[in-house]
């Protein structure tokens, strides 16, 4: 699956994902384009069983000047069909 992040986010902390509140790992981003960094992450077999499974997944990503990587989930009924990508900035 590739995420295309918004220009200006902390390359360093990497796309998080959160399903249900709990945090399943962290992407890097391999490159930066016109409109947005892309990180990449591996659908394996685990991973889609907890998107098909899931009741509301968060793509979290940081911004400067404070870096925090804190996202709000937004449900959805088909989590599989549907993301969400919060950046927070303070």
């Amino acid at each position: 699956m590739r995420v295309l992040a918004p220009l200006g986010v902390l390359l360093p902390n990497g796309l998080g994902l959160r399903i249900n509140q709990a945090d399943v790992g962290r992407a890097g981003f391999v490159r930066c384009l016109p409109n947005g960094c892309v990180a990449e992450v591996v659908m394996d077999d685990n991973l889609v069983k907890q998107l098909r499974t899931g009741t509301s997944a968060t793509f979290i990503v940081a911004t400067p000047p404070v870096g925090t990587s804190v996202g709000k989930p937004r449900p959805s009924t088909t989590v599989s069909a549907r993301f969400t990508l919060i950046v927070l900035s303070r």
